[in-house]
Parts: C-alpha cells; structure tokens; sequence
C-alpha cells in the first residue's frame, strides 16, 4: 500500500477495470471524462474528509455519483445561462 492506496497487479485489475468499462458504457460515458470522474470523486472523498465524515471507497459507485455531479452542475450552468438569455432578450425575468 502506498499513501493510502492498494498496488494491484495487472491480473488483479482486469476484471475491476472491465467491470468498470462495462458500467461506463452502461451509462454512456465517454473514455475521455475518465480523469474528469476521477477528479471529481477524489473532490467528493476530500469534502466529506473536511466535513468529518466517513470517507467513501474509490468505488465504481461514487464514480458514477462524480459523473451524475457533473452533469447536475453542466445542467445548473446551462439553466443559468438559459435564464439569462431570457432576461436579455426580453428585458426582464419570466412571470412564474
């Protein structure tokens, strides 16, 4: 083990890693957003570390939470702008 994490042989970590692939796929995840996942979930490791909670494993399942964030905040960001168009184009906010 070094700093925290568990060295695996290359037999080790073929089916991990095609269990992995095939959860990916399953959601549509493009290979190029892997080290985008992996950013994410180790930002979500670190605030429940900052917050004094129990760290969640680096696990195909909070990787799939990464990506679920990842898209809430693409879609937030797109809502916003969305909004603001709105505004410009109609020189104010929607009546709700």
């Amino acid at each position: 083990m070094i700093q925290g994490w568990n060295i695996l042989s290359p037999d080790e970590t073929k089916p991990v890693a095609t269990l992995w692939a095939e959860q990916f796929d399953r959601v549509k995840i493009p290979a190029e957003m892997y080290p985008q996942l992996l950013d994410r979930a180790i930002d979500i490791r670190r605030d429940y570390l900052r917050q004094g909670k129990q760290i969640p494993a680096l696990s195909i399942e909070l990787m799939l939470a990464a990506y679920d964030a990842i898209n809430a905040d693409r879609k937030s960001t797109f809502n916003e702008w969305e909004r603001m168009k709105y505004i410009a184009e109609h020189n104010g906010p929607r009546e709700n």
